[in-house]
């Protein structure tokens, strides 16, 4: 009978010993700094600045032929879909209908969140 006790006490633990939880990875915090590095590297990888240009004016090659023309960052006023870095995140997916401003829903939202902190970082540059 004692060994029935410790062999079923054994199985029983066995049986609801689970895995121990997994925390989920935790993300490296970023600075703005590394924020807006980011979102200029997707802004330049994606080609944002052939029709906005480098620094945000307007002025890229492929922006001369179009109609209306690209948006120039610092007219904040300009904005059709609002110009905060939540409201330029949501247009990028779908782009703007009506305008040559096509969307990237290739790029997951993180990626189109660095492309708009990098937009409202350029509204603000002299």
């Amino acid at each position: 009978m004692k060994y029935f006790l410790i062999l079923t006490t054994l199985i029983f633990s066995l049986y609801n010993c689970s895995e121990p939880e997994q925390k989920p990875a935790v993300k490296e915090p970023t600075t703005a700094a590394d924020d807006i590095n980011i979102g200029k590297q997707l802004f330049l990888n994606n080609n944002c600045n052939g029709c906005h240009g480098d620094t945000g004016l307007g002025d890229g090659p492929a922006g001369q032929a179009l109609n209306p023309k690209p948006r120039v960052f610092k007219d904040i006023y300009a904005y059709r879909k609002g110009h905060s870095e939540d409201q330029i995140t949501a247009m990028l997916e779908f782009g703007l209908e009506g305008s040559p401003m096509k969307g990237y829903p290739h790029l997951n939202v993180e990626q189109r969140r660095h492309i708009a902190k990098y937009v409202v970082w350029l509204q603000k540059q002299p």
